[in-house]
């Protein structure tokens, strides 16, 4: 499968801004992760969906899932091809996978939630949780 380079924000998220529910990108620091078209097709409609459920920018949601896989990443010490390697797992591994990933996420989103918001997240994060089983976790 062809790689393809994708940014995520490393420190971009203003939260300061977090009570007038702006939050302002910058694209200093921005470190590159590689990724294939599948992963990338994952994480645009993971964010889609948490986007429009938690009213935040859409970018802003995929720069937080980026950074999610990211640590994922790390903190298993997985290599990109790994990574793509796990493509080939059981569904029920790739739906370990997939919630380990979101809990990364959610712990960084969290920081630049409103209360109310951050009480929809649990909501949203299962939503995305269950269209990632019926999409693609069988793939």
């Amino acid at each position: 499968m062809k790689n393809m380079y994708f940014a995520f924000m490393q420190r971009s998220i203003n939260v300061e801004s977090r009570t007038s529910g702006e939050i302002e990108l910058s694209d200093d620091n921005l470190e590159e992760i590689k990724t294939d078209p599948i992963q990338k097709e994952i994480i645009g409609e993971l964010a889609k969906l948490i986007s429009q459920k938690l009213n935040l920018r859409e970018m802003v949601v995929k720069g937080f899932l980026w950074r999610g896989l990211r640590e994922w990443q790390i903190s298993h010490g997985i290599t990109h091809q790994q990574t793509e390697d796990g493509l080939r797992s059981s569904p029920r591994k790739r739906m370990e996978q997939m919630t380990e990933i979101l809990e990364l996420f959610e712990k960084q989103v969290v920081k630049i939630l409103s209360s109310e918001k951050s009480n929809e997240l649990d909501h949203t994060l299962k939503s995305a949780l269950q269209m990632y089983e019926e999409k693609y976790a069988n793939r």
